[in-house]
């Protein structure tokens, strides 16, 4: 080979930098400028595209609205599988966004998938887990939220993160790993019944406060639990709580003390003072320890200090209040408390009459088993 032939073949990538290979371009949602690329890959739920200048950028296929001059026949099946995915996250997340999370609310259950793999642990995931989240947050359906709500918090412990939300109300304290409007409140027998189920993915998380607060939210309503000594103030919150229905005299007032100091920390977050005020009045009302009357104002005063911030919560003091009252033959307070809720522009559902529960002193998952006592809406 005459050297001027080796000169050409070395030359010629630099004088056409791989312009006559694939150079696709990635059009982006939101106003961002489109990628002219040299190479692009499909990762899992996103899209690596590679510039002429060696940048690799990275997007979530959210932010993908087309892409141009693809002649990779693998390419161009993936982005067609794909295509339907990227546009209805960006149409749900979008409405969430702009404050219609109703409208969004099927596209992000048609696509939610509980992780089944570490394939699931990138931004995408966050986008449509948190998308559900914020959609259902607000009906208060303790049960249904319970999955989204794990994975979201699966996926911000394990650093994912995306600025799609930023300019929305954070859903998690991420100090405690809970979420201030989803207290462990059973609102349905059926769905309880199947929620050990359910949670299955995240009881079994390599992340042991995941899988702990999998556990916990899991027995709700079901198995009350003594203190393990969790360092992790978020699972200690959550076993007081299923502490204050013990059977156990004992571990119950240990679960309410507990509570108490929790929420008299200096830096206490509003939320648990909320929680505080429904778990020592349904414990109480559950012992039968007082009489009709302090529970009622107990459960009262959650309305009168918390409507605001957690209406859903102070709702269903009401409601719970009304029964209790009702169940005392007091029918008329009972009404008037029932027609306070009959004009709140959001209905909530009624939930499980607080009874005292076995303990559950095994650390594993929680059982499928039937409790020993009833938990019943009534």
């Amino acid at each position: 080979m005459n050297m001027l032939r080796v000169v050409s073949l070395v030359m010629l990538p630099v004088l056409f930098p791989l312009t006559v290979l694939n150079a696709e371009v990635v059009h982006l949602r939101d106003g961002a400028a489109p990628v002219d690329a040299v190479r692009v890959a499909f990762v899992p739920g996103g899209l690596e595209a590679v510039t002429s200048g060696g940048e690799t950028r990275r997007f979530a296929l959210d932010q993908v609205a087309r892409i141009d001059d693809m002649t990779d026949p693998i390419l161009i099946d993936q982005w067609r599988l794909r295509q339907d995915l990227a546009r209805d996250v960006w149409r749900a997340r979008s409405r969430v966004q702009r404050g219609d999370p109703e409208l969004a609310l099927a596209l992000f259950q048609r696509h939610f998938t509980p992780r089944t793999s570490d394939e699931r642990t990138h931004e995408f995931a966050l986008i449509i887990a948190e998308g559900l989240l914020r959609c259902l947050l607000e009906s208060g359906e303790t049960e249904a939220i319970l999955p989204a709500a794990l994975e979201t918090t699966r996926l911000r412990r394990a650093g994912v993160t995306t600025d799609r939300y930023d300019s929305l109300p954070p859903v998690i304290d991420e100090r405690f790993w809970l979420l201030p409007k989803l207290p462990p409140i059973a609102t349905s027998a059926s769905s309880l019944d199947r929620l050990p189920d359910e949670l299955r993915h995240w009881q079994i998380d390599s992340d042991p406060v995941v899988s702990r607060l999998a556990e916990l939210y899991a027995s709700m309503a079901r198995r009350s639990v003594r203190s393990s000594g969790s360092p992790d103030l978020g699972v200690a919150l959550m076993e007081s709580i299923l502490g204050t229905r013990s059977v156990d005299n004992r571990v119950r007032q240990d679960a309410l003390r507990t509570l108490d100091e929790l929420s008299a920390l200096d830096d206490a977050p509003e939320f648990i003072a909320a929680w505080r005020a429904w778990f020592d009045a349904t414990s109480r009302l559950a012992a039968g320890e007082v009489g009709t009357d302090p529970v009622v104002l107990s459960l009262l005063e959650l309305p009168a200090v918390f409507q605001g911030s957690y209406p859903v919560l102070a709702r269903r003091a009401v409601e719970l209040a009304a029964r209790v009252l009702s169940a005392d033959g007091r029918d008329e307070e009972s009404a008037t408390l029932r027609r306070f809720l009959q004009e709140s522009p959001r209905q909530t559902s009624p939930v499980l009459t607080p009874r005292l529960l076995p303990l559950n002193e095994s650390r594993g998952a929680a059982s499928n088993s039937t409790p020993d006592l009833e938990t019943e809406n009534e």
